[in-house]
Order: structure tokens, then sequence, then C-alpha cells
């Protein structure tokens, strides 16, 4: 099977009235082919396959994304699986990523992910995803890398542990714009070469009690880093060319962590009627005035219970009144 998209907004079109909306002044165009095996053959139970080819511009004409895509994946006969799906962007052209200044050369990249999950029929299954992206120009790479963990030790009991880390090396990282001749428009368009580091636990665990009452826990601490190197500021519109920049007043290296954490308890008192009672906490903390941050996601993890942060504790009552 498959599918062919065309799609367009125009520069005045706004709809966040109605929902998050990424961009306008956009144009889409792509194909979208699949092929799959849904009954059981010599290597998997199911297996599916597909590819896809896109273009995005901007109604001045800019391709701001051109690549193809193949994916796969596999349902094998001892219920294990996994997926697998390759990348390659072309060259193509940023309009947003000087903030407002001229627009910047994209340069290609290519992207290998891989996830690989066990049988989620047993006491104890799992997940483990990978994947790399590395730049065709300039030193451009991330990388991320997860697994999770899922438990059920008895039939109302489920908990799902997920770790993830993303390493990620980007060239030209926006930081500012810089008006040096004083005429109200920006002339100067500065950059860094950062280096990221982010690690994060999401934890997730139901308990139901009995068919009409149960507690849900997710708990996050999340940890990032960001060391910059060479300050640079792009040589012309139209390119991937920069010069060096000096003049940055602000150092702009961050180590931040964080803590999420919601608790909620469903209580069905009567047919179609619920109570839920939530307890919510946030933390967080922002080390200031940063230089060459170091990364401990383990050791930061553990702290970010201790940091300073708020509580909200809520209380939904709804009735179901028949007519």
């Amino acid at each position: 099977g498959g599918q062919a998209y065309v799609d367009a907004r125009s520069r005045g079109f706004n709809a966040n009235d109605l929902g998050f909306m990424r961009r306008n002044d956009r144009t889409q165009a792509g194909v979208h082919i699949f092929y799959k095996f849904l009954e059981p053959y010599w290597f998997a139970r199911r297996s599916g396959f597909n590819l896809n080819v896109w273009q995005h511009g901007n109604f001045d004409g800019d391709n701001l994304s051109r690549g193809i895509n193949f994916n796969m994946w596999h349902d094998l006969h001892n219920y294990w699986g996994f997926w697998m799906g390759l990348d390659h962007s072309r060259d193509a052209w940023d309009d947003l990523v000087t903030r407002g200044g001229p627009v910047m050369r994209n340069p290609g990249s290519n992207r290998w992910a891989m996830d690989v999950w066990t049988d989620d029929r047993n006491a104890i299954s799992g997940w483990m995803g990978a994947n790399v992206r590395w730049g065709l120009d300039g030193d451009n790479l991330s990388t991320w890398n997860g697994i999770e963990i899922e438990l059920k030790p008895a039939s109302n009991i489920e908990i799902e542990i997920e770790p993830g880390y993303n390493y990620s090396r980007r060239d030209a990282q926006w930081l500012e714009n810089v008006d040096s001749d004083g005429d109200d428009e920006d002339d100067r368009f500065i950059f860094g070469e950062l280096t990221n580091k982010t690690f994060e636990i999401g934890v997730r665990s139901t308990l139901a009690f009995t068919p009409f009452l149960s507690t849900q826990l997710f708990l996050q601490p999340f940890v990032t880093t960001g060391d910059y190197g060479k300050i640079k500021e792009l040589a012309r519109a139209r390119s991937y060319d920069f010069v060096p920049y000096a003049d940055l007043e602000d150092n702009p290296d961050f180590h931040r962590r964080s803590l999420r954490f919601n608790l909620v308890t469903r209580w069905e008192y009567a047919p179609g009627s619920t109570i839920f009672v939530v307890w919510q906490q946030n933390r967080d903390r922002d080390f200031d005035d940063t230089r060459d941050p170091d990364f401990e996601p383990l050791g930061d993890a553990g702290r970010s219970f201790g940091d300073e942060g708020d509580n909200i504790f809520l209380i939904k009552i709804n009735r179901w009144m028949g007519l």
C-alpha cells in the first residue's frame, strides 16, 4: 500500500488558539510506501517494511528538508521483535535558526536507529533502543541509548523503569543576535560549538487494589550539561561558514537538573462516578556561572530529590447523573 501527500500553510495561518502549531510558511510533499506480512512465515509471525520520501519548503522557494527513509519491523516466532530505520537527509536551508536573521545552510546527515523488545507476556520483559545521527558537513553528531525494564510481580502490579542517555555535539548552536551598528537591526548572528549530555530515568508503576481503586506513579529525574567551545558568527547569509567572535559577554555553559513526580489515586465510587486524588511535585536547580560543567548523571539524579520545588495537591470529583 501507500499514499502521497501535499500540504501547505501560508505565512498568515495561525492555529495556536486550537492547539500547538510548530510553524507556518511551509509546504510539504511526500510519498509513503509500505508492505506487510500479516501471516506467519519462515522468519517471523508478522513483518512490515516502508519507504518514505519527502521534501519540505517555504513560500520563498527554499528547500527546508529533503530526504529518504527506510524502516522495517519484525515480530519473531519467539515473541521477541525488532525495528530498524535508516535515514538520509540532503543539504537544505534553515530559515528559523538565526531567530529572525538570514537563511542559513543546513548540512545533510545520515541516521541509523534500532529497537529490540522481548516477550511482554513474561513477568520480566524489556526493550532496548539506540540511534545515531551524523552530519555530512561540520562536526555534528547525536546519539541516544535507552532501555526499558517492565516488571509484573503480580496480576495487579506493573512497574516500568526507563533510563536514557543522549550525547550530542553540535557544530553551530545559536546563542544570540547582535546589533553592532545601533540601527535597531541585528547584523551579527552568534553561534557556539556545543557538547550536550543528558540523562533521565522514567519510572511508572500501577497498583490496582480492586477493579475500582488504583494508584499510579510517575517519577522522572533529569540531568543535563552543556559545554561550549569555539564561539563564532555566521560569515554570510545562505552559507555554513563562520568567523571567530570574541565579544560574547556571558558564559553560555549550563548545568541543570530537575525532578518530576506525580501520584494519582483513582476511585470509582459508583458506576461512572470517580474521585481522583493527585500529588504533584516539581523540583529544579539551575547552576549559575557554570564553566566546563561536570556531568555526574547518577549523583545529580539522586541529589535532585533534595532540591527546592513545588508541591501541588488536587482532588477532582466526577458524578455521573443519568437522565
